[in-house]
């Protein structure tokens, strides 16, 4: 693995987090 790859990954997964809890969030809300 490149450490490019390491930072995409790294923020995809930082993304994937952030949707997850806006999700239940919502879902939480409602």
């Amino acid at each position: 693995m490149q450490f490019g790859d390491g930072v995409a990954t790294a923020s995809l997964a930082n993304a994937h987090a952030a949707i997850t809890k806006a999700t239940l969030d919502f879902v939480n809300a409602h």
